[in-house]
């Protein structure tokens, strides 16, 4: 009968097989279509669509609420306090949920994110003195300067060219700090495999972004905070890694 041939090959398929199959699928087609659009245009249609939020506009995703703001917040605290930092530049500040955990620990905020509606509903409900935002598309601009530079869960997102161009930017601060999702270790292939722009990650061909590997070189970076995701988005197992980055000590 037609299709019978099929049936041994579906046998040791596994239901996990099946859904990583069909998110491949559909991770492509997205890709495809991101590459011909503006960053701009695409992360406007992902906070329109709430596509991060669990359909609540303007909602910058589960990382942003949570244990894993908490604790990076309280890491950003200290870390201001140590050294003394006075100003801040958040790069795709997005929601505002986090930096608001400790934006009133310094004298200057300054959240710069590509998508203007997002900006427009940061000044309206949180600019204050001491407090700005700005559309600012930091692949291609020059940063506003500050002591200290937050790049948090954004450059997974990016293609490598783009990713390149904000970590050539933050060389101005003295101290940065990026996040990046991990994958599980037994997921681990290899870092920095190239991705259009969008809203997805790179852990589903089993990559990540590691400033300090090529095509990025970044040094010295160390890891000060590692968290593990309660829900992970392949497999358990997969962390939130933030690194300390100081490009004047390496130049």
């Amino acid at each position: 009968m037609p299709g019978e041939a099929w049936r041994p090959r579906l046998a040791g398929v596994t239901p996990r097989v099946l859904k990583d199959w069909r998110r491949a699928v559909v991770m492509a087609a997205i890709r495809r279509r991101n590459a011909g659009r503006s960053a701009e245009r695409v992360f406007a249609d992902i906070y329109a669509e709430g596509r991060w939020g669990a359909g609540e506009t303007f909602d910058s995703g589960t990382g942003s609420r949570g244990e894993l703001a908490i604790r990076y917040a309280e890491y950003v605290r200290s870390l201001v306090q140590r050294l003394g930092v006075r100003s801040v530049v958040d790069v795709g500040c997005g929601d505002f949920r986090v930096a608001g955990l400790f934006a009133d620990h310094v004298e200057s905020y300054h959240g710069v994110d590509v998508v203007p509606a997002v900006i427009a509903r940061n000044n309206e409900l949180h600019g204050a003195p001491g407090v700005r935002f700005s559309v600012l598309d930091a692949t291609v601009r020059p940063l506003p300067e500050g002591d200290l530079c937050l790049v948090r869960q954004v450059l997974q997102h990016l293609s490598n060219r783009q990713i390149a161009g904000i970590l050539a930017h933050c060389r101005q601060f003295p101290t940065v700090l990026v996040t990046e999702h991990w994958p599980a270790p037994d997921r681990m292939r290899r870092p920095n495999i190239d991705k259009p722009h969008g809203p997805d990650i790179r852990l589903d061909r089993g990559s990540w972004v590691d400033i300090t590997r090529p095509p990025f070189d970044c040094r010295p970076v160390r890891e000060v905070l590692r968290l593990s995701l309660g829900l992970p988005l392949f497999r358990s197992g997969e962390t939130v890694r933030t690194f300390l980055w100081q490009p004047s000590a390496g130049a």
